[in-house]
Protein backbone atom coordinates (compact mmCIF):
# COMPACT_ATOMS: atom_id res chain seq x y z
CA UNK A 1 0.00 0.00 0.00
CA UNK A 2 2.59 2.15 0.99
CA UNK A 3 4.19 1.28 -2.94
CA UNK A 4 0.94 2.44 -4.91
CA UNK A 5 -0.55 5.49 -2.82
CA UNK A 6 0.12 7.63 -0.23
CA UNK A 7 -3.59 8.34 0.21
CA UNK A 8 -5.00 4.92 -0.31
CA UNK A 9 -2.47 4.11 2.97
CA UNK A 10 -3.75 6.65 4.99
CA UNK A 11 -7.31 5.61 4.48
CA UNK A 12 -6.11 1.80 5.03
CA UNK A 13 -4.15 3.11 8.37
CA UNK A 14 -7.68 4.99 9.41
CA UNK A 15 -9.53 1.91 9.01
CA UNK A 16 -6.96 -0.43 10.86
CA UNK A 17 -6.83 2.01 13.73
CA UNK A 18 -10.83 2.19 14.19
CA UNK A 19 -10.15 -1.77 14.06
CA UNK A 20 -7.68 -1.86 16.30
CA UNK A 21 -9.72 0.19 18.55
CA UNK A 22 -12.60 -1.96 18.49
CA UNK A 23 -10.13 -4.52 19.26
CA UNK A 24 -9.52 -3.26 22.70
CA UNK A 25 -13.20 -2.25 23.96
CA UNK A 26 -13.87 -5.99 22.95
CA UNK A 27 -11.32 -7.15 25.56
CA UNK A 28 -12.61 -4.70 27.67
CA UNK A 29 -16.11 -5.77 27.52
CA UNK A 30 -15.38 -9.19 28.47
CA UNK A 31 -13.69 -8.15 31.25
CA UNK A 32 -16.65 -6.28 32.23
CA UNK A 33 -18.93 -9.47 31.70
CA UNK A 34 -16.55 -11.21 33.94
CA UNK A 35 -16.65 -9.04 36.97
CA UNK A 36 -20.84 -8.19 36.52
CA UNK A 37 -21.68 -11.44 36.13
CA UNK A 38 -19.32 -12.67 39.10
CA UNK A 39 -17.65 -14.86 37.10
CA UNK A 40 -14.07 -13.31 37.15
CA UNK A 41 -11.35 -13.82 39.81
CA UNK A 42 -10.41 -11.21 42.17
CA UNK A 43 -7.78 -9.05 40.62
CA UNK A 44 -4.82 -7.49 42.59
CA UNK A 45 -2.31 -5.72 41.90
CA UNK A 46 0.90 -6.59 44.02
CA UNK A 47 4.26 -6.97 43.56
CA UNK A 48 4.41 -9.98 46.04
CA UNK A 49 6.74 -12.95 44.73
CA UNK A 50 8.34 -9.94 42.46
CA UNK A 51 12.03 -10.36 42.30
CA UNK A 52 12.89 -6.82 41.56
CA UNK A 53 16.26 -6.57 40.18
CA UNK A 54 18.32 -3.47 38.23
CA UNK A 55 18.23 -5.82 35.05
CA UNK A 56 14.23 -6.77 35.40
CA UNK A 57 14.15 -3.11 35.97
CA UNK A 58 15.78 -2.16 32.67
CA UNK A 59 13.87 -4.79 30.71
CA UNK A 60 10.24 -3.31 32.30
CA UNK A 61 11.54 -0.62 30.73
CA UNK A 62 12.38 -1.62 27.67
CA UNK A 63 8.55 -3.27 26.75
CA UNK A 64 6.89 -0.48 28.29
CA UNK A 65 8.68 1.86 26.44
CA UNK A 66 8.80 -0.15 23.26
CA UNK A 67 5.10 -0.26 23.82
CA UNK A 68 4.57 3.17 23.69
CA UNK A 69 7.41 4.24 21.02
CA UNK A 70 4.81 4.35 18.03
CA UNK A 71 4.06 8.35 19.32
CA UNK A 72 7.62 8.97 17.62
CA UNK A 73 7.00 7.96 13.93
CA UNK A 74 5.07 11.10 13.86
CA UNK A 75 8.11 12.93 13.70
CA UNK A 76 9.43 11.54 11.04
CA UNK A 77 6.53 12.41 8.57
CA UNK A 78 6.70 15.76 9.86
CA UNK A 79 6.45 17.18 5.99
CA UNK A 80 3.18 15.30 4.77
CA UNK A 81 1.24 16.88 7.95
CA UNK A 82 -0.79 20.04 7.62
CA UNK A 83 0.02 22.61 10.29
CA UNK A 84 2.95 20.05 11.84
CA UNK A 85 3.43 22.92 14.58
CA UNK A 86 -0.17 22.01 16.18
CA UNK A 87 -1.25 18.90 14.71
CA UNK A 88 2.14 16.78 15.94
CA UNK A 89 1.94 18.10 19.87
CA UNK A 90 -1.73 17.32 19.65
CA UNK A 91 -1.67 13.86 18.19
CA UNK A 92 1.01 12.52 20.61
CA UNK A 93 -0.96 14.13 23.47
CA UNK A 94 -4.11 12.37 22.32
CA UNK A 95 -2.89 8.99 21.29
CA UNK A 96 -1.01 8.39 24.50
CA UNK A 97 -3.49 9.52 26.77
CA UNK A 98 -5.98 7.13 24.66
CA UNK A 99 -3.36 4.52 24.56
CA UNK A 100 -2.73 4.51 28.41
CA UNK A 101 -6.51 4.34 29.23
CA UNK A 102 -7.17 1.08 26.78
CA UNK A 103 -4.06 -0.55 27.93
CA UNK A 104 -4.50 -0.33 31.63
CA UNK A 105 -8.40 -1.08 31.11
CA UNK A 106 -7.53 -4.34 29.07
CA UNK A 107 -4.80 -5.32 31.27
CA UNK A 108 -7.15 -5.53 34.17
CA UNK A 109 -10.06 -6.96 32.23
CA UNK A 110 -7.42 -9.53 31.09
CA UNK A 111 -6.42 -10.09 35.04
CA UNK A 112 -10.37 -10.93 35.65
CA UNK A 113 -10.15 -13.98 33.40
CA UNK A 114 -6.28 -15.32 34.26
CA UNK A 115 -3.71 -15.88 36.93
CA UNK A 116 -0.71 -13.22 36.81
CA UNK A 117 1.37 -16.34 35.70
CA UNK A 118 -0.60 -17.47 33.62
CA UNK A 119 -0.09 -14.20 32.49
CA UNK A 120 3.12 -13.77 32.10
CA UNK A 121 4.22 -17.11 30.51
CA UNK A 122 1.09 -16.52 27.88
CA UNK A 123 2.46 -16.09 24.02
CA UNK A 124 -0.99 -14.69 23.08
CA UNK A 125 -3.00 -12.98 26.02
CA UNK A 126 -5.66 -11.65 23.70
CA UNK A 127 -6.29 -15.02 22.43
CA UNK A 128 -6.00 -17.28 26.08
CA UNK A 129 -8.52 -14.60 27.38
CA UNK A 130 -10.50 -14.67 24.62
CA UNK A 131 -11.16 -18.61 24.68
CA UNK A 132 -11.55 -18.33 28.34
CA UNK A 133 -14.36 -15.70 28.05
CA UNK A 134 -15.88 -16.15 25.17
CA UNK A 135 -15.35 -19.49 23.81
CA UNK A 136 -15.48 -19.66 20.25
CA UNK A 137 -15.73 -16.22 20.03
CA UNK A 138 -11.96 -15.94 20.56
CA UNK A 139 -11.66 -15.97 17.01
CA UNK A 140 -13.23 -12.59 16.77
CA UNK A 141 -10.47 -11.61 19.41
CA UNK A 142 -7.69 -13.37 16.59
CA UNK A 143 -9.02 -11.22 13.51
CA UNK A 144 -8.53 -7.76 15.48
CA UNK A 145 -4.92 -9.01 16.62
CA UNK A 146 -4.06 -9.86 13.06
CA UNK A 147 -5.74 -6.41 11.58
CA UNK A 148 -3.60 -4.92 14.22
CA UNK A 149 -0.72 -6.35 13.05
CA UNK A 150 -1.43 -4.78 9.54
CA UNK A 151 -1.74 -1.75 10.95
CA UNK A 152 1.41 -1.59 12.34
CA UNK A 153 2.73 -3.05 9.76
CA UNK A 154 2.13 0.02 7.44
CA UNK A 155 2.45 2.32 9.73
CA UNK A 156 6.19 1.39 10.70
CA UNK A 157 7.10 0.74 6.71
CA UNK A 158 5.32 4.29 6.10
CA UNK A 159 7.46 6.29 8.73
CA UNK A 160 10.79 4.36 8.08
CA UNK A 161 10.79 4.67 4.55
CA UNK A 162 10.30 8.64 5.05
CA UNK A 163 13.44 8.36 7.24
CA UNK A 164 15.67 6.51 4.23
CA UNK A 165 14.29 8.92 1.68
CA UNK A 166 15.27 12.20 3.89
CA UNK A 167 18.51 10.82 4.57
CA UNK A 168 19.24 10.14 0.87
CA UNK A 169 18.00 13.98 0.06
CA UNK A 170 20.63 14.90 2.74
CA UNK A 171 23.37 13.06 0.89
CA UNK A 172 23.62 10.90 3.78
CA UNK A 173 22.92 7.29 1.96
CA UNK A 174 22.68 5.91 -1.57
CA UNK A 175 21.03 8.97 -4.04
CA UNK A 176 17.91 6.85 -5.40
CA UNK A 177 16.55 6.16 -2.45
CA UNK A 178 15.49 10.01 -2.59
CA UNK A 179 14.20 9.35 -5.79
CA UNK A 180 9.95 9.01 -5.83
CA UNK A 181 7.55 7.19 -8.68
CA UNK A 182 6.84 9.39 -11.52
CA UNK A 183 2.94 8.54 -11.25
CA UNK A 184 2.59 7.62 -7.43
CA UNK A 185 4.88 10.36 -6.34
CA UNK A 186 5.52 7.68 -3.33
CA UNK A 187 8.91 6.53 -2.62
CA UNK A 188 9.72 3.73 -4.11
CA UNK A 189 12.72 2.59 -3.51
CA UNK A 190 13.39 3.63 -0.03
CA UNK A 191 9.84 1.78 0.57
CA UNK A 192 11.50 -1.23 -1.10
CA UNK A 193 14.51 -1.19 0.74
CA UNK A 194 13.04 -1.17 3.88
CA UNK A 195 10.48 -4.21 3.70
CA UNK A 196 13.50 -6.21 1.81
CA UNK A 197 15.11 -5.68 5.50
CA UNK A 198 12.20 -6.68 7.14
CA UNK A 199 11.94 -9.61 5.77
CA UNK A 200 15.87 -10.69 6.41
CA UNK A 201 15.00 -10.28 9.88
CA UNK A 202 12.20 -12.24 9.45
CA UNK A 203 13.67 -14.64 7.99
CA UNK A 204 16.84 -15.21 10.69
CA UNK A 205 13.96 -16.93 12.45
CA UNK A 206 14.47 -14.91 15.61
CA UNK A 207 11.80 -14.70 18.00
CA UNK A 208 10.03 -11.97 18.61
CA UNK A 209 11.24 -11.43 21.90
CA UNK A 210 15.36 -11.58 20.93
CA UNK A 211 13.79 -8.82 18.12
CA UNK A 212 12.59 -6.61 20.50
CA UNK A 213 15.38 -6.68 22.56
CA UNK A 214 17.81 -6.20 19.58
CA UNK A 215 15.48 -3.69 18.10
CA UNK A 216 15.10 -1.68 21.41
CA UNK A 217 18.85 -2.15 22.14
CA UNK A 218 19.71 -0.01 19.65
CA UNK A 219 16.84 2.21 19.64
CA UNK A 220 17.77 3.39 22.84
CA UNK A 221 21.27 3.93 21.54
CA UNK A 222 19.90 6.21 18.97
CA UNK A 223 17.43 7.88 21.09
CA UNK A 224 20.36 9.01 23.34
CA UNK A 225 22.12 10.21 20.29
CA UNK A 226 19.02 12.53 19.87
CA UNK A 227 18.86 14.01 22.82
CA UNK A 228 22.06 14.90 22.87
CA UNK A 229 21.58 16.91 19.85
CA UNK A 230 19.02 19.00 21.38
CA UNK A 231 21.70 20.44 23.30
CA UNK A 232 24.37 20.91 20.11
CA UNK A 233 21.66 22.69 18.35
CA UNK A 234 20.64 25.26 20.72
CA UNK A 235 24.31 25.80 21.12
CA UNK A 236 25.23 25.94 17.42
CA UNK A 237 21.48 27.50 16.48
CA UNK A 238 20.25 29.80 19.79
CA UNK A 239 18.39 31.92 17.37
CA UNK A 240 16.47 29.43 14.98
CA UNK A 241 12.97 29.40 14.69
CA UNK A 242 11.52 26.29 17.13
CA UNK A 243 7.80 25.98 17.69
CA UNK A 244 8.34 23.34 20.49
CA UNK A 245 11.04 24.38 22.87
CA UNK A 246 11.48 21.46 24.91
CA UNK A 247 13.12 22.38 28.20
CA UNK A 248 16.61 21.17 28.30
CA UNK A 249 15.99 19.24 31.64
CA UNK A 250 13.65 16.71 29.50
CA UNK A 251 16.04 15.21 27.42
CA UNK A 252 18.96 15.43 30.09
CA UNK A 253 16.40 12.87 32.13
CA UNK A 254 15.78 10.70 28.88
CA UNK A 255 19.34 10.86 28.11
CA UNK A 256 20.22 9.47 31.02
CA UNK A 257 17.31 6.86 31.54
CA UNK A 258 18.70 5.45 27.89
CA UNK A 259 21.75 5.32 28.61
CA UNK A 260 21.56 3.08 31.65
CA UNK A 261 19.08 1.30 29.54
CA UNK A 262 21.73 0.54 27.37
CA UNK A 263 24.58 -0.36 29.64
CA UNK A 264 23.43 -2.55 32.37
CA UNK A 265 22.11 -5.38 29.85
CA UNK A 266 25.58 -5.28 28.51
CA UNK A 267 26.73 -6.31 32.27
CA UNK A 268 23.68 -8.04 33.21
CA UNK A 269 23.41 -11.14 30.59
CA UNK A 270 25.57 -12.28 27.99
CA UNK A 271 26.87 -9.54 25.54
CA UNK A 272 27.17 -10.96 22.08
CA UNK A 273 23.05 -10.22 20.68
CA UNK A 274 23.75 -6.27 22.12
CA UNK A 275 27.22 -6.42 20.45
CA UNK A 276 26.71 -8.08 17.15
CA UNK A 277 24.04 -5.81 16.92
CA UNK A 278 25.93 -2.59 17.46
CA UNK A 279 28.51 -4.26 14.95
CA UNK A 280 25.87 -4.57 12.30
CA UNK A 281 25.27 -0.38 12.81
CA UNK A 282 28.95 0.03 12.75
CA UNK A 283 29.39 -1.77 9.63
CA UNK A 284 27.23 0.91 7.63
CA UNK A 285 30.31 2.77 7.72
CA UNK A 286 32.13 0.43 5.30
CA UNK A 287 29.31 1.90 2.70
CA UNK A 288 28.84 5.51 3.83
CA UNK A 289 32.86 6.69 3.93
CA UNK A 290 33.61 5.58 0.28
CA UNK A 291 30.28 6.00 -1.24
CA UNK A 292 28.90 9.43 0.46
CA UNK A 293 31.98 11.07 2.76
CA UNK A 294 34.70 10.82 0.54
CA UNK A 295 32.61 10.76 -2.84
CA UNK A 296 36.32 8.87 -4.72
CA UNK A 297 35.36 9.22 -8.82
CA UNK A 298 35.45 5.95 -9.41
CA UNK A 299 32.75 5.36 -6.87
CA UNK A 300 30.62 8.32 -7.48
CA UNK A 301 30.48 6.75 -11.32
CA UNK A 302 29.11 3.17 -9.47
CA UNK A 303 26.65 5.21 -7.26
CA UNK A 304 25.86 7.28 -10.57
CA UNK A 305 25.61 3.78 -12.87
CA UNK A 306 23.48 2.48 -9.59
CA UNK A 307 21.32 5.37 -9.60
CA UNK A 308 20.37 5.43 -13.09
CA UNK A 309 19.29 1.68 -13.15
CA UNK A 310 16.88 1.83 -10.14
CA UNK A 311 15.46 4.83 -12.20
CA UNK A 312 15.06 2.74 -15.39
CA UNK A 313 13.55 -0.18 -13.87
CA UNK A 314 11.42 1.86 -11.13
CA UNK A 315 10.04 4.52 -13.46
CA UNK A 316 11.49 7.31 -10.42
CA UNK A 317 12.84 10.30 -10.68
CA UNK A 318 14.87 13.16 -7.98
CA UNK A 319 12.21 14.68 -6.41
CA UNK A 320 13.71 18.32 -7.92
CA UNK A 321 12.64 17.03 -11.15
CA UNK A 322 9.58 18.67 -12.98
Amino acid sequence: MNYFSTKSYSYMQNYFTVSKMFGCLYVILGGLYMVVTGKGKPVQFTFDGSKITLDSLVMAFYYGIYTYNGWSSVAGVTEEIKKPDKNILRSVILSLATLTVLFVMMNYAYLTAMSIPDFILSDAVAVDFGHEVFGRGKIIISIFVAMSLIGSSLSTVFYSSRLWFAAARNGQVAEFLSYIHKKRMTPTPAVIVEVGLALIFFLLGRSIVDLIKLIAYLIWIFNTLTMITVYVLRYRQPLANRPHKVLLVIPALVATVYTVMTVVPLITQPPTRYIVSALLVLLGIVFYYPFVFRQRPAMSKVSDKLSRFIQDILHVEPQTAE
